[in-house]
């Protein structure tokens, strides 16, 4: 089986995506690692640092993330791929590719006020990739309203391309089990466990 976990950042797609491959054993890959490796040039012709926005990342991402997708499945491989460039549009593509064996789902969250998406980020203080470390209480106010906007808008381009959205809300760990059903994973021995 193959799994899509789109969202907008600091949703929760590397976490499910954890507990994805902790439960069916699959790899995963991060497809924000290759935007990474873009910025610091390690692709010819990838000139990621003058892109502006996920969107247009996703756009130069994309017939790569397709081809991996097509490769792991010629190869019958269990794969969990995440990233915010894996837009609903993308999503959508991909899964028509064998929707017998793709599962897709985007998470964002578009119905919690900044003030407790911030509190959200300093519960994930304490997590391996504190990116929210070096940011002011401004910076960071302004992050998770930035985040709610691009999740008011995904949730409308999820409906449009009729895929499997959730928002997360205040109960994490509840929403993050509620993803696992909407994918099949079912497994309850995460219940009541810290997400990190």
């Amino acid at each position: 089986m193959i799994y899509l976990i789109g969202g907008v950042s600091r949703s929760g797609k590397s976490v499910l995506a954890r507990r994805v491959a902790d439960i069916t054993k699959c790899s995963v890959i991060h497809v924000d690692d290759f935007v990474q490796a873009g910025k610091a040039g390690a692709v010819e012709g990838w000139d990621f640092n003058s892109l502006t926005g996920d969107h247009q990342r996703a756009e130069v991402l994309f017939p790569l993330v397709k081809s991996l997708v097509q490769t792991a499945l010629s190869r019958s491989n269990g794969v969990c791929f995440e990233g915010v460039s894996l837009l609903p549009k993308y999503l959508a593509e991909l899964k028509n590719l064998n929707p017998d064996k793709i599962k897709i789902l985007f998470m964002a969250y578009p119905d919690i006020t900044p003030t407790a998406k911030v509190e959200q980020f300093e519960l994930g203080a304490r997590l391996p990739n504190n990116w929210a470390a070096g940011l002011d209480d401004q910076q960071k106010y302004d992050y998770a309203a930035g985040g709610i906007k691009l999740s008011q808008a995904a949730e409308k381009e999820c409906a449009t391309h009729q895929v499997p959205f959730i928002s997360m809300r205040l109960d994490f760990d509840a929403d993050i089990l509620k993803a696992q059903d909407i994918l099949g994973i079912i497994s309850r021995r995460y219940e009541g466990i810290d997400h990190a």
